[in-house]
């Protein structure tokens, strides 16, 4: 994706996937397709668990 990527950790689960749909919401774009929209957010990997 272009543009910067925004990377969100943290020690609660459900805390960092909710901060991440706030995201994703405020920033969504309407009518529009989103494989072309550049400004945006990309959700394209999930992981479950935390890495260590």
């Amino acid at each position: 994706p272009k543009g910067e990527d925004v990377v969100l950790t943290g020690e609660v689960w459900t805390d960092v996937t909710q901060t991440a749909a706030n995201i994703e919401l405020k920033t969504k774009v309407k009518n529009k397709d989103h494989r072309v929209f550049l400004d945006g957010i990309y959700i394209y990997e999930k992981k479950k668990g935390i890495e260590k």
